[in-house]
């Protein structure tokens, strides 16, 4: 039988048997290479399985709208369980069911051609509590942003000081970044001065909302910042800009749904260990900006969680990111998303918190973040050009099995993956 830990990918390319890796590796994290259409959704899908039914934590950000997928688990595969998902232009219901039980049955049998059955489909289904969030933008399954802004949890100021810096500048840049302002946490006067208010509240223990951020940015709540007066380092004037910004912000309709709804909270999103929580984040509906916001907001939670964790050498929880392009860019870019992912990436073993991150463009993702990971998988990659960056940066240029990687790399298929 599989080992518990090991996690069954596919069917080995080259040898007999079946492709596994081991689920402990992830707390390496995981990078997935490979063009459009190479398989990495696919892939990536029956891992985020194999781990659910083994009951591990996941937080799965969604940039394209395909990992809905994982919702459409039926153990009984009847017919009728397709037939509300099948497309609605086959009218006729004689038809319709028709359709369904041949695609009940092609899933059967390609879970039996896989050696897994209904038990298994049961497992995935019932090893976490699976729950859908859209945020922002009128949404159905809303996350509410506001818990964002509280005092981190049992956080003592003279203790952990780089936790409380960490997340108050991962806060500041994702709301900063909403109103495309912010910038430098050392230099920028935005930054600085959002921050200071943030963190003041914290250290004395008092709850904080939007409106009363903005109105301690009007009137803040210290004299000085370093060693200039207040009024030098940020005039009133020049302050009621950003305020502006942020309550135009605050005051459009559309804002209204980023608070309301599920709380972005990592115990509601990720569950404990006795009950683990899936929850796919579905932000391909937003845009570019909110993409961001939300991204950088929840991976900053994500670290700050993390961190209070004891540590642990087996995966406790995963992030999953279907598409890195533009979100942990190389220097000198730096969106609000990059801080808080290269944290994971240097410091979430230790915590047995894993990343997987898949991108189709090898020279996208910061080096540090290709470096770091643990678990390679290269797919299709068309270019001479991809294929280099991609095993250069992944450090798979000389493969200690021996044999040449491009030219493994040059012959793959589509949904075969070089997996080292």
């Amino acid at each position: 039988g599989m080992g518990d830990h090991d996690l069954y990918l596919g069917s080995a390319i080259q040898g007999e048997g079946r492709a596994t890796l081991d689920m402990d590796h992830l707390t390496t994290h995981a990078v997935c290479v490979g063009m459009t259409g190479s398989g990495k959704t696919g892939l990536g899908i029956v891992a985020l399985e194999e781990l659910a039914r083994r009951g591990v934590s996941l937080l799965i950000i969604d940039l394209k709208g395909d990992m809905v997928d994982l919702l459409l688990n039926f153990p009984s595969l009847a017919g009728e369980d397709f037939a509300p998902w099948l497309p609605p232009d086959v009218l006729e219901e004689g038809e319709r069911a028709e359709m369904a039980s041949r695609q009940a049955e092609l899933w059967r049998q390609g879970l039996e051609s896989s050696g897994l059955g209904p038990a298994d489909l049961r497992a995935v289904r019932e090893g976490v509590h699976w729950q859908l969030l859209t945020p922002g933008a009128g949404s159905a399954a809303p996350l509410d942003i506001l818990p964002a802004l509280g005092t981190p949890e049992g956080w003592d100021p003279t203790g952990d000081p780089d936790t409380a810096t960490d997340r108050v500048n991962g806060i500041t840049s994702a709301l900063l970044s909403l109103v495309g302002r912010g910038g430098d946490p050392l230099a920028d006067r935005d930054h600085v001065l959002t921050s200071s208010v943030i963190l003041d509240y914290w250290r004395r223990g008092r709850g904080l909302d939007l409106s009363g951020l903005l109105a301690s940015l009007v009137d803040p709540p210290m004299d000085s910042l370093g060693a200039l007066s207040l009024e030098s380092f940020y005039p009133r004037d020049d302050r009621m800009k950003l305020v502006m910004a942020l309550n135009t912000l605050l005051a459009s309709p559309a804002f209204a749904a980023w608070t309301e709804g599920m709380p972005m909270d990592m115990d509601c999103l990720l569950g404990d260990t006795a009950s683990p929580r899936a929850s796919i984040i579905s932000v391909a509906h937003l845009d570019e900006r909110q993409r961001r916001f939300v991204i950088a907001l929840l991976t900053s939670e994500l670290v700050a969680w993390m961190r209070r964790r004891p540590a642990s050498s087996g995966l406790r929880a995963l992030l999953y990111m279907d598409e890195v392009q533009g979100i942990i860019p190389p220097y000198p870019k730096n969106p609000p998303t990059k801080g808080p992912l290269l944290t994971l990436f240097k410091q979430g073993r230790a915590y047995g918190v894993g990343a997987w991150v898949a991108t189709q463009n090898p020279r996208d993702p910061d080096y540090t973040v290709l470096g770091h990971a643990g678990v390679k998988l290269v797919g299709r990659l068309i270019t001479r050009r991809d294929r280099e960056r991609a095993l250069e940066g992944l450090g798979l240029s000389k493969l200690s099995a021996g044999g040449d990687a491009d030219e493994i790399v040059s012959g793959l298929g589509t949904r075969e993956f070089l997996l080292t």
